[in-house]
């Protein structure tokens, strides 16, 4: 997940947490970034990060 060539900002730079979720429709902007500590293995959105790391493909 790198950002576009002709990205105005960060061409060919790593895509952060954020931008990968706001393109998929998935960005909780009420939620944290991540938690302090160690997500609760149950968790499902108890932070932007836990709910990338549930997507299928990061899972692989």
């Amino acid at each position: 997940m790198i950002f576009v060539t002709g990205h105005h900002q960060y061409a060919n730079e790593p895509k952060g947490i954020k931008a990968v979720l706001t393109e998929r429709g998935l960005y909780q902007p009420q939620l944290r970034g991540k938690c302090e500590n160690k997500c609760n293995v149950d968790a499902t959105n108890c932070c932007n990060k836990r709910i990338l790391e549930l997507q299928e493909d990061f899972r692989e």
